[in-house]
């Protein structure tokens, strides 16, 4: 029994040629602003280079909002994961929530960060349920909200 399976190639575009393969991709997004970025990203890497501090904060969000525009002109469906972090990113989402809206993002999953021994943020005391619903309910004023997945995995949300 030999099964084939062929693949009709996607039409080519120039900046994602195979955005018919998906139906919907997640970014995470944790700041619209690069002086938050440079206090959640210790470095950025491009090719073989690392960038620091704002620089490497301003160059990763231009590029995270750079693919969300682009997977929204080829018409793909983009959740955005924004981890909330006490003290660094907390009182921000709701920037967050607005921008990604206004470039056409279709669902916010905004989780808490659970701060794991041996990490920079180890030391963050977690924020309560109350909290997080607060931080959700501001944002949810821009984009709707995903309540279902409480760990942030990429697969605990597909479109059908």
């Amino acid at each position: 029994f030999l099964l084939c399976l062929m693949l009709r190639r996607p039409p080519r575009s120039t900046l994602f040629p195979y955005t018919t393969l998906f139906r919907s991709v997640t970014i995470t997004i944790n700041t619209v602003d690069p002086e938050i970025g440079a206090n959640i990203y210790a470095w950025v890497r491009d090719g073989k280079r690392a960038y620091r501090g704002r620089e490497g904060a301003d160059l990763l969000l231009h590029r995270q909002l750079e693919s969300l525009a682009a997977l929204k002109k080829h018409g793909v469906t983009v959740k955005i994961n924004t981890i909330i972090i006490p003290g660094v990113n907390d009182q921000h989402i709701d920037e967050v929530s607005e921008r990604m809206a206004e470039l056409g993002a279709d669902i916010l999953n905004c989780v808490p960060l659970y701060p794991v021994a041996g990490t920079p943020f180890e030391a963050i005391q977690p924020l309560t349920a109350p909290e997080v619903a607060r931080i959700r309910g501001e944002a949810a004023k821009h984009l709707p909200q995903m309540h279902h997945c409480k760990i942030g995995r990429a697969s605990c949300w597909e479109r059908g």
